[in-house]
């Protein structure tokens, strides 16, 4: 049996019949190895007293708080969390069938990649499938793919909802400050703030099937986004200001320095940005041409 604990950390609100999905789902894993951490951000059903109902069958760390938006109930989530390795969980999702064995299996065979890499190892990352079964965006250049949480997406152009494991020590050092009146902060962030100084190793097996419920951050990303300007700028503001050794690719770069100036024109706070000239005039431009869609669209 694995010595290896991995604490699962889920923000929720009023999504009772979710989480009692999740927690059976997580019980049919049969692994024992697990801390579940459950931040309930003020939910007005009955999720308090499902969440109840599974003390004698899991090793639960359960925290009520007053409605705050995701962004708190996340950072807490994390900051309760006592396992070695962390698992975020949406709790619309579930693990797939023996998804924890393919996790240890993995990590266990790399420990030796792990204490031999050039950079700290923070963890791994793998794939996710839709509720039909379809790879969720594209799979990783191959397994086994060492390389940082930024990388992948800028210079590897890998795509979509993919699942991170990540160790705790090293997650709780780069948890955000949450903006007065925002309820988001793009979960990102972390992984951004990761690849200054590690790597990751990246897999190509699926463990988890996310669903996209239509009430849900991802169906709704842009509004809400708008809603928290000052959140929202502050990720693409970071990965602007990334070294070039973190990232190349000058497109990705633009692209950020893009939104960055979209989420400006939002807030009431100005902010400037740390980047070239030509990259932070196309930024102005087409950012504020977004804005203004955005203010037709959605304000």
């Amino acid at each position: 049996m694995s010595n290896i604990k991995i604490s699962i950390c889920i923000p929720t609100y009023n999504r009772a019949k979710y989480i009692e999905r999740l927690l059976n789902n997580i019980i049919d894993q049969k692994f024992h190895g697990l801390e579940v951490v459950i931040v309930n951000d003020g939910s007005k059903d009955n999720t308090s007293e499902i969440v109840s109902s599974y003390e004698s069958n899991l090793r639960l760390n359960y925290f009520f708080q007053e409605n705050q938006g995701r962004a708190v109930a996340l950072k807490k989530a994390i900051e309760l969390a006592n396992g070695e390795y962390i698992i975020i969980m949406d709790d619309e999702d579930l693990f797939v069938e023996n998804a924890f064995s393919t996790i240890i299996k993995n990590i266990e065979q790399l420990k030796i990649l792990i204490n031999n890499s050039d950079k700290e190892i923070a963890g791994f990352v793998f794939l996710c499938e839709d509720v039909h079964g379809k790879l969720i965006g594209n799979k990783f250049p191959n397994s086994f793919f060492v390389t940082n949480m930024v990388s992948i997406n800028a210079d590897n152009k890998i795509i979509g909802d993919k699942k991170q494991i990540i160790k705790t020590e090293y997650l709780k050092k780069v948890l955000y400050d949450v903006y007065p009146n925002e309820r988001r902060m793009p979960t990102y962030i972390l992984w951004s703030r990761l690849s200054k100084d590690y790597n990751v190793v990246f897999i190509n097996e699926i463990v988890v099937i996310k669903e996209y419920l239509l009430e849900g951050l991802t169906k709704n990303i842009d509004k809400i986004r708008i809603k928290s300007p000052m959140s929202s700028k502050l990720i693409y503001k970071e990965l602007i200001e990334l070294n070039s050794d973190i990232y190349k690719s000058r497109l990705y770069r633009i692209k950020n320095a893009v939104n960055f100036h979209r989420y400006n024109f939002h807030s009431n706070v100005k902010t400037s940005v740390k980047t070239n000239f030509l990259f932070n005039t196309i930024g102005y431009l087409l950012g504020y041409l977004v804005y203004k869609l955005d203010c037709y669209k959605y304000l």
